[in-house]
């Protein structure tokens, strides 16, 4: 830098001494004859001189505004391939969650395969000084190029202005199934405690279990219910069967015993699951869905610095 500055003071005290130099040439030549040849060729010594001087300042100029422009345009393409590798990421981050989605939908909806998915974000945004930098570099005639940056800068901002909705879709969503889950859950349990109230009553009531066809119908259902389904705390084995065998068989029961007093608390329970299960399909199409938009708008993005990449990474 201190060299640089000291070449431009030389080169302007050249040029400053070239101009007294051509002004006292042609003051030597307005006060001699016309045939004074050394004054003539000093002139036009001199104004070479000159006009090399300033050749040589604006060449300089060209040097250092090119090797600044490349150093730029360097950091701008290391930014972008930075950013693309993030996006390749996330994009097989994206594409793992929604392999992991179908692989459990619908055939075999379970909790557990949420609890594992993390919150995805995308880091290593190009900042925005560097595009402004850079666009003002290519204002003039590049106007397809600024164009183009500005399409990625906008993919950018899209990507860095969506993190926050990504996370807080997640955990709408999760929170969602967990409370379908907890909705099935209850169904469940408010039946098993139906059923242990049921026959504490009986008891009590000194009645004969056996002779109680509503009892024994009930009975038998839920035993069959209890070890197809390891009812725990937590979640079921296996949310399907739930809805496709065992629920259906519950309101098929409850339709045979309408007229005994206790079948609607039956059926409440049982449709309170019911219900949720279905919600709970609804939430993992929705979460489906929302994260095969956004891998979209990733895929877009990467394509659109590809693209920049190769145009300017030349």
């Amino acid at each position: 830098m201190v060299l640089k500055r000291f070449l431009s003071t030389i080169i302007y005290l050249i040029l400053f001494v070239t101009l007294i130099w051509i002004i006292v040439c042609f003051f030597g030549i307005n006060k001699v004859d016309n045939n004074d040849r050394e004054a003539i060729i000093s002139a036009i010594v001199a104004l070479f001189v000159f006009g090399a001087g300033l050749l040589a300042q604006m060449f300089g100029n060209k040097i250092s505004q090119y090797k600044k422009d490349l150093q730029l345009k360097k950091i701008f393409i290391v930014n972008l391939r930075t950013i693309l590798e993030g996006l390749k990421l996330q994009t097989e981050n994206y594409l793992e969650v929604i392999k992991t989605l179908k692989s459990h939908y619908p055939e075999n909806v379970m909790l557990s395969s949420y609890a594992e998915l993390d919150y995805l974000e995308i880091n290593n945004f190009a900042s925005e000084d560097l595009f402004r930098v850079f666009i003002d570099y290519l204002k003039g005639d590049e106007k397809s190029k600024i164009a183009t940056l500005e399409n990625v800068r906008k993919q950018l901002r899209f990507i860095e202005n969506s993190r926050d909705m990504i996370t807080s879709g997640f955990e709408k969503l999760y929170d969602a199934i967990h409370i379908h889950s907890n909705n099935v859950l209850d169904g469940i349990s408010d039946l098993g405690k139906f059923f242990d109230e049921e026959a504490t009553r009986l008891f009590h009531t000194n009645a004969d279990i056996n002779s109680d066809n509503w009892f024994k119908g009930f009975a038998e259902l839920w035993g069959k219910t209890t070890s197809s389904l390891k009812i725990s705390d937590e979640t079921f084995t296996d949310y399907e069967k739930l809805g496709s065998e065992i629920i259906p068989k519950f309101f098929e029961f409850a339709k045979d015993n309408m007229e005994d007093p206790r079948t609607p608390l039956i059926s409440a329970a049982v449709s309170k699951a019911n219900i949720a299960i279905y919600q709970r399909k609804d939430t993992i199409r929705n979460l489906i869905k929302f994260v095969d938009f956004h891998l979209a708008k990733y895929n877009d993005a990467k394509s659109t610095i590809e693209k920049t990449i190769l145009a300017y990474d030349k």
